[in-house]
């Protein structure tokens, strides 16, 4: 049977595999990239003349997915505490929203110089990055809150 405890050991695991895919990606994007280097973009130009760019925001967009990761792992153990409405997991979701943010940042600039399509990942990235706002936000009143119940008799 399914339950809430083999839910949070599902997602633990998958915030590990997700990680592992991560630097799956960080080690074998050179290797990609160069194979791929003759390959015609939408754009005219080929992988290989636009290498350093997607490179660089690959190496950017993992080092903020694997913060990300990070982050999400402290919320999970928190949560498998029954300490989720509290200062830490709002500092927590904040941290994850600039995470999206950034490389919602990252993925536009590499979409001007690189390739155009990645608009759409930016676009994805800064949606999430909304959400999470809201959520912290909402986190922040029901902080509140449980600050202001835990104060009453």
């Amino acid at each position: 049977m399914w339950n809430e405890e083999k839910s949070a050991r599902l997602s633990r695991v998958c915030v590990a595999a997700v990680l592992v895919l991560t630097a799956a990606a960080c080690v074998t994007a050179p290797f990609l990239v160069q194979r791929l280097a003759g390959v015609q973009l939408i754009n005219g130009r080929t992988v290989g003349q636009v290498r350093v760019p997607l490179l660089a925001a690959l190496y950017l967009c993992a080092a903020l997915a694997a913060a990300a990761l990070w982050d999400l792992r402290a919320l999970l153990i928190l949560a498998a505490g029954q300490e989720v409405f509290c200062a830490r997991s709002v500092l927590l979701l904040r941290r994850l929203s600039w995470y999206c943010f950034g490389a919602a940042a990252v993925l536009l600039a590499a979409a001007f110089l690189a390739w155009p399509p990645l608009a759409l990942l930016c676009a994805a990235a800064g949606f999430m990055g909304l959400i999470l706002r809201v959520l912290k936000n909402v986190f922040v009143e029901a902080v509140r809150l449980k600050t202001e119940n835990d104060y009453t008799i």
